[in-house]
């Protein structure tokens, strides 16, 4: 804005034009050209403050944390198209057999690891116990009624909808990092819902119990396990696959899958494998 100030001399007037100082106003910075821009005028510009630099290493651990949830995934996936197929190539009660020993050896792990609760070993083991019973005895009562519950829906919306929980549940897991769409309740939820459209198609309720406990050992006792030991070390992440594949892979031994059409095979089993039903 203009500021006159009138002098006289002479009896004349002159008049005698000093600028303000440019100001972050926008209709108070008269005199100055429409695409003047101040020097000050980005002296408050701040960049990238809540920026976190991550390490190498650290950048190495979380691609290894989703590449670990997408193995357990994988594994879900191969125990469901053995119960899917007939003959099964592993029997229902050997896998069963096998999923028990593996549950018992973590929780014994995580037991030793962790310590027990202020009632004591005995204490924890019989509360823990009696859980571990109820979801055994409630999951084995309702598998009739998981394995009709969606029946009537068609296989090929069966396994979209399948592929979309299971994206879910990637999408919302606790890779261990803060973030606004990281739910744990959301990623079991979708997980399970998963495991029940798949339980409707399989061909008896033992084998639809037998998913049924897989998937709860895999995405809802294991997860415990893993921030167990993550919270003392990060090396898990590289030898609790090895341990878990050495462990249960034995079983699956008699699955054809090769190396080269192994991946190809996984995806067929959700989307293109129509000539078996």
């Amino acid at each position: 804005m203009l500021r006159n100030t009138v002098n006289r001399q002479n009896g004349k007037r002159i008049v005698s034009q000093q600028k303000r100082p440019w100001q972050k106003i926008l209709y108070g910075n008269r005199g100055y050209p429409d695409n003047y821009t101040d020097p000050m005028f980005l002296k408050d510009l701040q960049k990238n403050i809540n920026v976190e630099i991550f390490k190498y290493s650290e950048a190495v651990l979380g691609a290894m944390r989703l590449t670990h949830q997408l193995s357990l995934i994988v594994v879900f996936l191969l125990v469901y198209h053995n119960l899917y197929v007939r003959p099964p190539y592993i029997p229902v009660e050997k896998l069963l057999f096998v999923v028990c020993n593996i549950c018992c050896i973590g929780y014994i792990i995580f037991v030793l690891w962790n310590g027990p609760r202020s009632c004591g070993y005995l204490g924890t083991i019989r509360e823990d116990a009696k859980t571990v019973a109820c979801v055994l005895v409630f999951g084995f009562i309702l598998s009739p009624m998981l394995h009709t519950l969606t029946k009537s829906i068609s296989t090929d919306t069966i396994y979209t909808i399948t592929c979309f929980v299971f994206l879910l549940h990637v999408m919302c897991y606790d890779y261990g990092m803060p973030a606004a769409l990281v739910s744990r309740a959301i990623s079991l939820n979708a997980a399970i819902f998963g495991t029940i459209c798949l339980a409707s198609r399989l061909n008896t309720s033992l084998d639809a119990f037998v998913l049924l406990i897989v998937s709860f050992t895999l995405f809802a006792v294991y997860p415990h396990l893993l921030r167990s030991l993550e919270s003392h070390s990060k090396f898990y992440l590289w030898l609790a696959p090895v341990l878990f594949i050495r462990s249960f892979f034995p079983t699956l031994k008699n699955i054809k899958i090769t190396s080269t059409d192994h991946g190809m095979k996984l995806l067929l089993i959700l989307i293109v494998d129509k000539k078996n039903m």
